[in-house]
C-alpha cells in the first residue's frame, strides 16, 4: 500500500492520505479495524486522480460520510476508504430554493442552515446523523419526509475520473435505498426547497429534535437505526417484543431505551454487534416470520486467526 500512496502523491493528488488507519477512529460506533488507505480528496479534481488510480492497482474503495450507520468489522477495509469531509460547500442555484451542497455536508446541519436562511423542504432531517452523501445512498428520512422529496439531481465521479450528473429519476431512490450507479461515487446533490418563515420552520424542527431526542439512546457510541422497518411494524417492536432490549454481547448492548439500536457500551468488537444481530434476525424469523432487512452497513473483514494468534503472543 506504500507504492500506492506513492503513486498517488506523486500523480500531484492534494488531501490527506493515512495508511493503517483504525476506523475505530472515523465511525460513530468507535468500532472498527484498519483500513489499508484512507483518503480526503481536496475537491472533485484530487477525488477523480485517486479513483483512477485505485482502479489502475485493481483496489476497491469505499466511501464514509461522518461514518454512521456504519459497522466496520473488526479485521479493517481492504483496498482505499475516502472520506469526503471536504466536500462541504452549500451553493445557491437560484432564489427560488435550489440549492447545490457538497456529499461532505452533515444532513442536519443542511436542515438548519436552510431553515435560517427562510426554506422549508428539510425539517425531517433534524437529528438524522451522517452526511448528505450518506443520505443519497440511503434516500435518509422520517416518516415526516425524505431526501427524494426534494432532490433534484446529483453528481458522481466514476473509476475512470469523468464526471456525470444524474437527475433523481435515475437514482432508483426508495425506502431507506437506491440504486446509485456502479462505482459512482456522488459528490454533490441539487435539492429545491419552499420559502417560509424561519421561525415556523426551526419551531418544528424543535418539536421533531425534542420528540427524537426522548426517544433514542444519548450520549453513547451508536449508528443510528440498526434495522429497517417491516412493512406495517417497527423494528423497535418486534426485537423488544422477543426479548433482546438491554441484551448485550461483550461491549455491545441493545439500547434500553429504543430497541432498533445497538450502543457501544464499552470496548465492543464489531463482533458483538454481529452477535447480537445474528440473534434478532433469527429471533424475528422464527418467532414472527419476519425478516429484519438491515439499514446499517457492515463492510470488511473479520479478523484472521491468523491475526488473533500473533495478538495474543
Amino acid at each position: 500500500m506504500a507504492d500506492l500512496k506513492s503513486r498517488i502523491v506523486s500523480s500531484g493528488f492534494r488531501g490527506e492520505l493515512r495508511l493503517g488507519e483504525p476506523m475505530a477512529n472515523r465511525t460513530t460506533f468507535k468500532i472498527g479495524g484498519p483500513a489499508d488507505v484512507f483518503a480526503v480528496p481536496a475537491d472533485e479534481a484530487n477525488l477523480a486522480v485517486l479513483a483512477r488510480e485505485a482502479h489502475e492497482a485493481g483496489l476497491p474503495v469505499l466511501v464514509v460520510g461522518d461514518g454512521s450507520n456504519l459497522l466496520v468489522r473488526d479485521g479493517g477495509i481492504r483496498g482505499v476508504v475516502v472520506s469526503l469531509a471536504r466536500f462541504d460547500g452549500i451553493e445557491p442555484l437560484s432564489p427560488r430554493g435550489a440549492f447545490r451542497v457538497g456529499a461532505g455536508v452533515k444532513y442536519q446541519k443542511l436542515a438548519y442552515r436552510m431553515a435560517e436562511e427562510g426554506f422549508a423542504g428539510l425539517e425531517f432531517a433534524v437529528r438524522i446523523p451522517g452526511t448528505v452523501g450518506g443520505a443519497l445512498v440511503m434516500n435518509a428520512g422520517t416518516p415526516e419526509g425524505e431526501l427524494k422529496d426534494v432532490l433534484l439531481a446529483a453528481a458522481f465521479i466514476f473509476p475512470d475520473g469523468s464526471r456525470r450528473i444524474l437527475l433523481k429519476e435515475d437514482l432508483g431512490l426508495g425506502y431507506r435505498s437506491s440504486r446509485l450507479p456502479a462505482g459512482g461515487i456522488a459528490t454533490t446533490i441539487d435539492v429545491l426547497l419552499s420559502k417560509g418563515d424561519p421561525d415556523e420552520i426551526r419551531g418544528r424542527m424543535n418539536w421533531l429534535a425534542s420528540e427524537r431526542r426522548s426517544k433514542q439512546p444519548q450520549g453513547v457510541p451508536n449508528a443510528g437505526s440498526i434495522y429497517k422497518n417491516p412493512p406495517g411494524d417497527f423494528a423497535g417492536r418486534l426485537i423488544e417484543a422477543a426479548g433482546f432490549k438491554g441484551r448485550r454481547a461483550g461491549g455491545a448492548e441493545v439500547s434500553s431505551v429504543h430497541a432498533n439500536f445497538i450502543v457501544n457500551a464499552g470496548g465492543a468488537r464489531a463482533a458483538d454487534v454481529l452477535a447480537l444481530m445474528d440473534a434478532i434476525e433469527r429471533t424475528a424469523a422464527e418467532r414472527f416470520g419476519v425478516r429484519l432487512e438491515r439499514e446499517i452497513r457492515v463492510v470488511g473483514e473479520d479478523v484472521s486467526p491468523e491475526s488473533r494468534v500473533r495478538s495474543s503472543e
